[in-house]
């Protein structure tokens, strides 16, 4: 077997589970994994041995990821939050897909956030809340704590500011413990 095919075979699984963090479809990860392994075929000698060898391969799966979501995103016309905080409109709604989770229903002065911790959640249950973020907020929370990168990293692939980063990631944070929260009280009262 040739070194190439056993890269990959060791690799592709889980780097097709980390692209599907960015992309929708299923054809779609999978042309980030081709993508992303011809890259990293072509351009292992620029590998500088700084990092570890998988770090410098989730990178650039990861930044083909981004690269395919941002194909996506034009294609839609969406703004990104750089251009409504520019505009100072940002409010739930821009952070929020509305259709899912309406966070407005929450009365904010009695939100018990311990209510989140004590309970259950099933994993398909944390993933749908995290999925009511809109793309430019769940792609800073998928890279902060399922890719495990820093603000700084995050930044540069992202092309955006460091601040931007940590404020997306902060927001993210709120909305989804907001998502979980309702979730609770849907429990809750079911029963």
């Amino acid at each position: 077997m040739s070194a190439q095919k056993e890269l990959y075979e060791k690799y592709a699984v889980s780097f097709k589970r980390m692209a599907l963090n960015y992309v929708r479809q299923k054809a779609d990860a999978d042309d980030v994994l081709q993508e992303g392994f011809i890259k990293i075929l072509k351009n292992i000698n620029q590998y500088n041995e700084t990092g570890s060898f998988e770090g410098w391969m989730k990178r650039i799966i990861i930044n083909t990821a981004l690269k395919q979501y941002r194909k996506e995103k034009q294609s839609i016309n969406q703004l990104s939050f750089d251009d409504i905080h520019e505009t100072n409109i940002l409010d739930i709604e821009d952070v929020v897909d509305h259709e899912n989770v309406d966070i407005r229903d929450i009365d904010q002065s009695k939100v018990d956030y311990s209510l989140i911790e004590r309970a259950d959640f099933s994993k398909k249950e944390l993933l749908e809340a995290i999925d009511t973020l809109k793309e430019d907020f769940k792609i800073v929370f998928n890279l902060y704590f399922h890719d495990d990168l820093k603000h700084q990293d995050i930044a540069e692939i992202l092309g955006i500011d460091e601040k931007t980063s940590r404020s997306r990631l902060s927001r993210a944070r709120k909305f989804v413990q907001e998502a979980l929260y309702k979730k609770c009280i849907e429990k809750v009262t079911i029963k």
